[in-house]
């Protein structure tokens, strides 16, 4: 009976801290998927082309903080999501190289992120503001003249958005075919697939979009393995992919490659 009592304690025991590993993840996922950087509300950017502050409010009256690029000679706007670290200071100096290929553009930060207000609480709410964003967006540009760009987190909302709306085209950079996915390569002893609560599926995404697509993926990428792009084109051959030979995750705003599809992206509408 004794020794019947031991194994079910040293049974019980790997299982409890089992239990407990899974709990963590599941109620501190967004510590581990998010990495907001907090700003003053009264920071000053020190950009050198010139941009508007602009603060879109969500439907739970949280503000969400964005930075408007514009020169007055552009007549086409580029709407970015952008990674999950980070805030506008950061990635405010991107906007040369779309505002040099005649395109304005916006960029904005997720709650916790930057000025903005509020926590990331669920998927619902993430992508419910990325819509808001893309909404204000329209009350400046037509939608034929928007471009939406998604980077490595940004792309499955990017996608999201896309397939909700009528954008000129979409540029998917360093992106994951569900994050979920992602989550179940990175933990494979955890079930990810499930434990995730935020699953953005870009492969299902894409499927309501029906406009041109490009996507962009280095091939020495540690962060989201170039796999997750070639499974998507895959499933979609219509994508315009192009794999960057030995890009990795970081700075790929300033790969070659990528900045001269940029500079030529940008023809006369009509």
């Amino acid at each position: 009976m004794k020794r019947k009592k031991k194994m079910l304690i040293w049974i019980s025991i790997p299982l409890l801290l089992y239990a407990t590993v899974l709990s963590i993840a599941y109620y501190h996922q967004e510590k581990l998927i998010f990495h907001p950087e907090a700003l003053d509300t009264d920071f000053t950017f020190s950009f050198e082309d010139k941009h508007e502050e602009v603060d879109i409010k969500t439907k739970d009256n949280h503000s969400l903080h964005a930075l408007l690029f514009e020169r007055e000679e552009n007549n086409q706007l580029v709407v970015y999501y952008h990674g999950n670290a980070g805030n506008l200071e950061h990635w405010g100096h991107i906007a040369p190289l779309y505002l040099n290929a005649g395109f304005n553009i916006i960029i904005y930060d997720y709650r916790g992120f930057g000025k903005s207000t509020g926590e990331i609480e669920n998927q619902e709410a993430l992508l419910s503001d990325a819509q808001l964003v893309y909404d204000f967006a329209k009350t400046q540009y037509e939608e034929p003249e928007i471009t939406v760009i998604g980077y490595s987190l940004g792309s499955g909302i990017a996608s999201w958005v896309a397939g909700k709306n009528e954008p000129r085209r979409l540029i998917l950079k360093s992106p994951y075919f569900a994050l979920s996915d992602l989550a179940a390569s990175r933990l494979p002893f955890l079930p990810g697939r499930t434990l995730v609560k935020y699953k953005l599926p870009t492969h299902t995404y894409l499927e309501d979009v029906d406009f041109p697509i490009y996507m962009f993926h280095g091939d020495n990428d540690l962060v989201i393995p170039v796999e997750h792009s070639r499974k998507l084109h895959d499933k979609f051959p219509e994508i315009n992919y192009i794999e960057l030979k030995g890009q990795k995750h970081p700075a790929m705003n300033f790969n070659l490659s990528y900045q001269e599809f940029i500079a030529a992206l940008n023809k006369p509408l009509g």
